[in-house]
């Protein structure tokens, strides 16, 4: 599958994707724990990949709630592509 548009990565979301609430709004995203690097350290962390334009007013600290339980943001990675991860830490 070869994700080219925001309609793909839509198409995709809704695939693969989960409920997610960003901030007080709720969107469809892929929820994971993925290798990340911050600030220097190398570590494993809970991420949401989302569309760029659902999470496009998210800031860091922001509250992100998955499967019941509450993240912050820590980190947002736009990919320029339609794409970005938040990374998180557990509130």
């Amino acid at each position: 599958m070869t994700l080219e548009s925001t309609s793909d990565w839509a198409a995709y979301m809704a695939t693969f994707g989960e409920a997610v609430t960003v901030d007080g709004v709720a969107i469809t995203a892929i929820f994971d724990h993925d290798y990340v690097e911050v600030q220097g350290v190398e570590s494993r962390a809970p991420l949401v990949l989302a569309i760029t334009s659902e999470v496009s007013a998210a800031t860091y600290d922001d509250d992100v709630i998955v499967r019941g339980v509450t993240y912050q943001i820590k980190s947002i990675q736009n990919d320029g592509q339609g794409m970005t991860t938040l990374v998180l830490a557990k509130k």
